[in-house]
């Protein structure tokens, strides 16, 4: 009979790794294990790297994961070899832990390898850190946060010539949701409610009673007063408005458009955290339009 094939034993307890897992799963995220070829169960693609690069050099090293402990302090995963130990700091969730490394490893010659976000972090403890610029792919966790405030609404007035109803001179009280997407700092919030607030308010005031209306419709126009002529499904219209109450924009004044003009006026204003911005435009109660764009190609 052939010899059954005997099992690689995975060193060191999974647990850590599956209730890091979970609680990634549960936080909407995802989680990936990694093994060395040496029976270690890794934690991250940055764990990987230094696996292979030491393998690569014929480096023998044991391996320790790391371990979460009370009082918010962890021990961070290591890789002794002959020469000293290699501590791999990751970017995890919990930014607020702090390392817990031995002091008499610590004699020995040692260096810490984390993602740039942390490394200023483990300067005064007195070893070299190295540096990547990034951080692995599944510690990065992108989240939406949503904001929907009364004093975000706004009454305008518009009209759709090419609409047999909406043809003529009406207006709508709008209300605004916005939609943020970024990636939390270190405080755990991508933007600060209140910040964000001020902001938008700032924006929106200027949409307040206001006409929408294609530029193509105005045919004289200075700063005291406007002239806006079209022919629609209603009839032909010739009105002369004040300059101050018009706020013109491409095409038609759809809610469509009017998503996307909300969204062309906010962006500038959002901080350099978010990276994509959401907005629900409500016409009326029950109808309305939703725009979501990214912001990454903005200058920061």
């Amino acid at each position: 009979m052939p010899k059954a094939k005997k099992r690689r034993k995975l060193k060191g307890s999974v647990l850590p790794l599956l209730s890091t897992g979970i609680d990634q799963l549960a936080r909407g995220g995802f989680t990936t294990a990694f093994t060395d070829g040496k029976g270690n169960l890794l934690t991250s693609r940055l764990e990987m790297l230094v696996a292979q690069l030491l393998r690569f050099q014929n480096i023998p090293y044991e391996y320790q994961s790391r371990k979460l402990g009370e009082k918010k302090t962890y021990t961070p995963s290591s890789f002794q070899t002959r020469a000293g130990v290699m501590y791999v700091i990751e970017e995890i969730d919990d930014l607020q832990v702090t390392p817990r490394i031995a002091p008499s490893k610590l004699e020995k010659r040692s260096a810490l390898i984390s993602s740039l976000k942390l490394a200023s972090r483990f300067q005064d403890l007195g070893v070299p850190v190295i540096s990547l610029d990034g951080s692995p792919v599944e510690s990065r966790r992108r989240q939406a946060i949503f904001l929907d405030d009364p004093s975000f609404a706004f009454d305008y007035s518009h009209i759709l010539p090419p609409s047999e109803k909406c043809s003529v001179l009406h207006g709508h009280t709008s209300a605004v949701l916005l939609e943020i997407v970024g990636q939390p700092k270190e405080d755990g919030m991508i933007v600060e409610f209140g910040e964000l607030k001020r902001r938008v308010r700032s924006v929106l005031g200027a949409l307040d009673h206001k006409l929408f209306i294609s530029r193509k419709y105005v045919v004289k126009s200075n700063k005291s007063s406007s002239r806006i002529r079209f022919s629609g499904l209603q009839g032909d219209f010739d009105l002369t408005v004040p300059t101050r109450s018009l706020y013109l924009i491409e095409g038609e004044a759809t809610t469509e458009n009017l998503s996307r003009e909300v969204l062309k006026v906010l962006a500038p204003k959002m901080p350099p955290a978010v990276e994509a911005l959401g907005v629900y435009i409500y016409e009326g109660l029950n109808k309305g339009s939703h725009l979501l764009a990214s912001l990454s190609s903005r200058e920061k």
